[in-house]
């Protein structure tokens, strides 16, 4: 037999090698060391839910002709948590959706966007195997692989992954191990007093071609009196740029006080080393400034002052706005100005629970937009919507929610829905909800 050098090193590279070893650390894992906490056994327990929505609405084409459409999507989700005395745990949700008449062809109107084993290996260890959605520093996708998780919420954690981008489409479809590995890994140093640090990388390959390589770190805290503050940093190795920066704080003095919140983002467009669309070199960056002023007490009544500041290159937008919040109600307006158009939009929400098993909730707004500065009557266009809901908890495990949208726009000038909803839950072992739990209309 005979094997050469390059390719063991094509088989241990990168994502592959990372996904072997979660692998091999996992399997290899002995009994929990004489100073740990023992696991605690769990007993078997399982969750359903469903959500079937209809969607009606009509079309017309220029000659007049019109078409009646009506289409369907189905969500679930649900797990079974508890198995091999606590040890072990599945969780899956995806969707299936009808295909609208002018939908592209090749579109999978089935989703999966979980579908997963964990595994307890003990008591500060945990593994993951298959479909999940991973928000971990720098990294944020949907991989079809191994996660392992060390100390979460202690002092020293750290987890591993790797594996394979899963389909943009979101079907049940493998993501191809060869051409979209993806593989990468988080610590986290929590020495207490309100201080959190964190340091992370990941690589991501698509098509066969490295896509990004990012690395970046955060710093979290707490200690500031009332008051928190996030920062964050991350820089692709791949094309040598900072990726993004962003702070952010947020001060309340109590409760019932004013609460001041404050970020700033600095990033480039999202574009991966492997997108023709990284040619181009002189993109510009986007920096974004927003602070928001909410004051709201105990009777429910308030405000909100609001700023948004977008920068690109030399072009500028702003956006003012305020709102009065009522206890039932939430009445807005807000102001744009930049180099490239105008708009002003007033809006207005509204709730109302009639009973406990009812609530009606509705929200409308009118918006007046122009695309160049300055403009006259004549080149401002007008956008206005509406939509009323009615939410009944029949039962509990069984909600319908009923809604009608309306919309008015240069392009609609009478645009009418109609949505009707159906959402049931099961669960049985530390919950217990389901058609046969309780009476109607609670």
């Amino acid at each position: 037999m005979e094997c050469r050098l390059r390719d063991i090193r094509t088989a241990f590279s990168g994502p592959t090698f990372a996904l072997a070893l979660i692998l091999a650390l996992a399997a290899g894992i002995g009994p929990a060391r004489a100073g740990d906490p023992p696991l605690a056994p769990l007993a078997p327990t399982w969750n359903l839910s469903l959500r079937s929505t209809g969607y009606a609405y009509q079309t017309a084409d220029p000659a007049g002709a019109e078409t009646d459409h009506v289409d369907f999507y189905q969500e679930f989700a649900g797990g079974v948590s508890g198995l091999a005395g606590g040890r072990l745990s599945l969780r899956a949700s995806g969707r299936h959706a009808t295909a609208p008449a002018d939908a592209w062809t090749g579109r999978d109107r089935s989703r999966l966007s979980t579908g997963y084993l964990e595994a307890r290996l003990g008591p500060r260890l945990r593994a993951r195997l298959g479909r999940q959605f991973l928000q971990a520093g720098v990294a944020a996708l949907t991989l079809d692989g191994a996660e392992l998780t060390y100390g979460r919420g202690s002092a020293v954690a750290f987890s591993a992954w790797g594996g394979a981008r899963a389909p943009w489409g979101g079907g049940a479809a493998l993501g191809d191990f060869d051409l979209d590995r993806a593989a990468g890994g988080r610590l986290v140093l929590a020495p207490g007093d309100g201080h959190r640090f964190a340091v992370s990388g990941a690589y991501r390959e698509r098509g066969g071609a490295v896509a990004e390589r990012p690395v970046g770190c955060e710093y979290a805290t707490t200690a500031l009196p009332h008051a928190d503050a996030l920062a964050r940093a991350a820089y692709d190795l791949e094309t040598r740029r900072w990726s993004r920066l962003e702070a952010q704080a947020r001060w309340q003095p109590a409760a019932s006080r004013p609460a001041l919140s404050l970020q700033f983002v600095d990033r480039r467009p999202v574009v991966d080393a492997t997108s023709w669309f990284a040619r181009f070199a002189d993109v510009k960056r986007v920096r974004l400034a927003r602070g928001a002023l909410s004051w709201e007490r105990r009777s429910r009544w308030g405000g909100e002052l609001e700023y948004v500041g977008s920068f690109v290159g030399e072009r500028a937008s702003s956006r003012v706005g305020v709102a009065l919040l009522l206890p039932a109600a939430r009445v807005g307006w807000s102001v744009r100005l930049d180099d490239e158009g105008d708009e002003s939009s007033l809006y207005g929400e509204l709730a109302w629970q009639a009973r406990r098993w009812l609530r009606f909730e509705g929200e409308a707004s009118r918006l007046v937009h122009a695309l160049i500065a300055d403009a006259t009557t004549a080149d401002e266009r007008e956008l206005t919507t509406f939509a009323a809901r009615a939410r009944a908890r029949l039962r509990p495990g069984l909600n319908v929610t009923a809604e009608v949208q309306s919309l008015d726009s240069p392009s609609y000038s009478r645009d009418v829905r109609l949505l009707l909803g159906v959402d049931l839950a099961m669960a049985r072992g530390a919950g217990r909800t389901g058609l046969d739990r309780g009476g109607w209309l609670r």
